[in-house]
């Protein structure tokens, strides 16, 4: 054998190793990430007084949006879960059951800065709700049933909005349900959604495996409105 030849064999070896080695730590990484939460030890913290002065502006800019868009401000909230990013949710109602989150990160993570959700509850027991995002990993994971979705990166927040409200209109039309306001804290249920969703992706055969494959796949239903993904809705498919 050439010393070419033991030479190419040697560097796709290296190559193969460096690739197993990525997707080892990549698969670690999605098991801590859905563990921590999972995790009961993880959840939202109200804040208090401690936001420096970037993050009060940021917060500011959002709620004067906000204040023009019909929502009222609910509160601020630290997201803390085990190996996962300290993130703060700043969340906002309007009249029509509408949830506004906002959210912003730490310098280190600034991946995840500046993304947002609207959140329509339309069940009491959370068997229907519709969250239009416009974050990069919105969409990722499989959704339990009556959980829709609809994820497009990068648009701005009004655009966000006008999207959501139209694809509220749709789903309200297909299943006969309209949004509700909900009575208890805001922090709480989201924790409690939290958990749910990440237990529900844990409950998947080789989950940790298969997160890299939703992670590749994630912008498949990209910039898809709910009335195109969910054209054939109906409230037999939510129901059960």
């Amino acid at each position: 054998m050439s010393v070419d030849i033991i030479t190419f064999l040697g560097v796709i070896g290296l190559i193969l190793c460096f690739l197993i080695f990525v997707a080892i730590r990549l698969v670690m990484t999605v098991h801590s990430t859905f563990t921590g939460m999972a995790s009961p030890e993880g959840g939202l913290v109200a804040i208090e007084n401690d936001l420096d002065e970037d993050d009060e502006l940021a917060i500011a800019r959002m709620d004067d949006w906000a204040n023009q868009n019909g929502f009222l401000f609910v509160s601020s909230y630290w997201s803390r879960f085990p190996d996962n990013p300290e993130i703060i949710v700043n969340i906002w109602v309007n009249p029509s059951g509408t949830y506004f989150a906002h959210y912003l990160a730490r310098p280190e993570h600034l991946d995840v800065v500046d993304c947002c959700d609207f959140v329509s509850l339309l069940c009491f027991n959370n068997a229907v709700s519709l969250t239009s995002s416009n974050s990069d990993s919105g969409g990722m994971i499989p959704a339990q049933r009556g959980v829709l979705g609809q994820s497009f990166p990068g648009i701005d927040t009004d655009e966000l909005f006008a999207r959501h409200n139209r694809g509220l209109e749709f789903v309200k039309e297909r299943l006969g349900l309209t949004p509700l306001v909900r009575d208890e804290d805001v922090g709480e249920h989201i924790t409690m959604r939290i958990h749910d969703d990440a237990n529900f992706v844990m409950s998947h055969f080789l989950w940790p495996v298969r997160g890299l494959v939703w992670f590749v796949r994630r912008k498949k239903y990209h910039r898809i409105p709910v009335w195109h993904r969910y054209a054939k809705l109906k409230k037999s498919d939510i129901e059960g």
